[in-house]
Parts: C-alpha cells; sequence; structure tokens
C-alpha cells in the first residue's frame, strides 16, 4: 500500500472512507490537525516507516 500511497495518496485515502477534513489533514501532513481529529497526543503516534512482515 504503500507504494501506491506514494503514487496516488488520494485514491488510497479515498478508500477508507474519510471525512473531507481528514482526508486534507493526511495529504497536507498536518500534525497538529491529525492530533485534534484522532484524540492522540504526541509520542502516541507511529512513524512513518514501514514494517515488513518476513515468512520464516
Amino acid at each position: 500500500m504503500s507504494s501506491e500511497y506514494e503514487q496516488n495518496p488520494q485514491a488510497v485515502i479515498s478508500r477508507f472512507g474519510l471525512s473531507a477534513e481528514e482526508s486534507a489533514a493526511l495529504l497536507n501532513k498536518d500534525y497538529e490537525a491529525i492530533k485534534r481529529l484522532t484524540g492522540l497526543q504526541d509520542g502516541q503516534f507511529a512513524t512513518n516507516h514501514l514494517i515488513h512482515a518476513y515468512d520464516n
């Protein structure tokens, strides 16, 4: 999904049923709006690192 997001973030975001305000916050990387909309505080966010699953 991350590679798809890099190419067309609006298409990926639209699949999740977010409001216009939520979508704009993500697209604009508006950290303050994201905190307000999610209720999360500093230190509760994941970073923008990818998590990979590996088969044993």
